[in-house]
């Protein structure tokens, strides 16, 4: 009976590999596979500056969920601002924004565009803020002014 060793070399971009047969104490078979590196080729070399193949995929993805977060984050704001009726928004203006049809794409994406809305948006926020450490501003063009940040 014969007894066989596999040997592996394992290396970033290949694999070494033999077979030995113990007993009769000879190689069986030996080779080597090159796998293509995952690093795109005119950055090799350069340290930290090396680019993955994969990183602008990572990059459009991460880009998608910031963007997703940040209109998750504007619609809580204005679902709170509209419930203490420091926005001249409706709920259901707000839902009609915030819960678009997927199958429209973005055809099926309204942004809310009534009149009052409008004008709140319109609203300088920087000279509401400058009015609001000065005197008295009120609950709308707070709503506003926290909406800004």
């Amino acid at each position: 009976m014969s007894k066989r060793i596999l040997g592996l070399d394992l290396g970033t971009n290949s694999i070494g590999w033999a077979v030995i047969d113990e007993v009769q104490e000879e190689i069986i078979d030996v080779g080597v596979r090159i796998f293509p590196e995952g690093v795109v080729g005119k950055t090799i070399g350069s340290g930290d500056k090396e680019e993955t193949k994969n990183a602008s995929r990572r990059k459009n993805r991460q880009m998608r969920r910031q963007f997703y977060r940040k209109r998750l984050r504007k619609a809580k704001l204005l679902e709170v601002l509209i419930e203490q009726g420091m926005c001249p928004l409706s709920l259901e203006e707000l839902n009609l924004w915030r819960r678009w049809d997927k199958e429209k794409k973005s055809q099926g994406e309204k942004f809310p565009d009534s009149d009052g809305f409008m004008k709140w948006i319109r609203m300088n926020p920087y000279e509401l803020r400058a009015r609001a450490v000065a005197g008295e501003v009120t609950g709308e063009e707070f709503g506003r002014i926290l909406y800004h940040l």
